[in-house]
Order: C-alpha cells, then structure tokens, then sequence
C-alpha cells in the first residue's frame, strides 16, 4: 500500500534538491519492496522480465545466461501505447529494442561504460518527456558499485565458506557467486 510520502528524511548535509522534492511532495512512497537478488545482473534481469534468477537463469554479473525478452516489462509498456526509454546499464546481448524501449542513450555494461549519475546526455529521454503521448522510463545508472576492488586486507574479513549460496544457483556458478559475494561485501 503506497502512502503519503514526506521528504524530509533526505535532507542530508543540507543538499538542494529541487526537483527530488517536486517528486516526493507529488509521489507515494512503497514502505516495503522486495530486491530478487544483492546484485545488478539478477535484479535488473528480474525487473525487466518479471521472473525470478531462479527462472531467467542470470544469478549474478556474469553474462553467461540470455534472458528472454518475451515478458519484458519495455514490451508490455509499449504495447500499452507509452514512449520507452533505455538509459545506463544494460547486460544483455540482445538489444534493448528487442526488450520494447524504443529510445536508448548511454546504454552500455557497466564496467565499459561509466554513467554519472547526472542528466547530462539524455536528450532522447528530455525529447520523450515533452511530447504529450504517455511515457515509461528506465535508468539503470552505474554509479553504485563495482568494480569492487577491496583492498585484500577487506576481503580477507569475508570469510567465504560463510556466504549463503541460494539453491537456485548452478553448483558449477557456485564458487563465481562466492567470489561475486565476496567482493560485494
């Protein structure tokens, strides 16, 4: 159930930001969400699809899985009458056409590709948003994570046999997941 939402939690270091509170003073905050997955590949895999790791086969940033496109959330929208764009990260090597996001800028995988999180260089998504036909959007920027690099000091506080391994991840992806994990934390 969405509820009023109120800004002032993010008032952090007295920031100035005008058009996150246009937002939050006109959005509705979601008081619980659910995260399929702790990294990019499955989570962003789940959105776009709507099916669990355990289902697209993408259990964490290795490219060793296709996932489908036929229930992607991009195709729905469109064929629902919305404008679609694509911008930031995107894993696949299928194309994000094929995925239903008709206008794409900066997509790219992460570690090729670094995006700030900023508005520079979305023309495509400015030029979307002032027509009059509906539109639906996705911004996957790279900013918050890897690569994670720790220091081997950090990582030697992860002890690795004590990494949750869900069922769902292949035996043979296991070690690649621990390590993933590890670097993560």
């Amino acid at each position: 159930n969405p509820v009023a939402f109120s800004h002032e939690w993010y008032r952090y270091g007295g920031a100035v930001t005008p058009n996150l509170d246009w937002l939050m003073k006109r959005g509705v905050l979601y008081p619980y969400g659910y995260v399929p997955h702790s990294t990019c590949r499955p989570a962003l895999s789940t959105l776009h699809t709507g099916l669990p790791p355990e289902k697209h086969g993408a259990t964490n940033n290795n490219r060793d899985v296709d996932i489908p496109s036929a229930t992607a959330w991009g195709t729905a929208m469109k064929r629902l009458g919305y404008t679609t764009f694509l911008g930031g990260k995107w894993w696949e090597d299928t194309p994000p056409s094929e995925f239903g996001f008709d206008a794409t800028e900066g997509v790219g995988l992460q570690q090729a590709v670094p995006h700030p999180f900023v508005r520079e260089g979305q023309d495509a998504f400015l030029a979307m948003i002032a027509t009059d036909r509906p539109w639906f959007a996705v911004w996957a920027p790279g900013l918050p994570h890897s690569p994670f690099d720790a220091p081997q000091e950090y990582l030697d506080r992860i002890n690795p046999s004590a990494i949750d391994v869900p069922s769902y991840v292949p035996v043979a992806q296991r070690g690649a997941y621990t390590q993933d994990q590890r670097r993560y934390l």
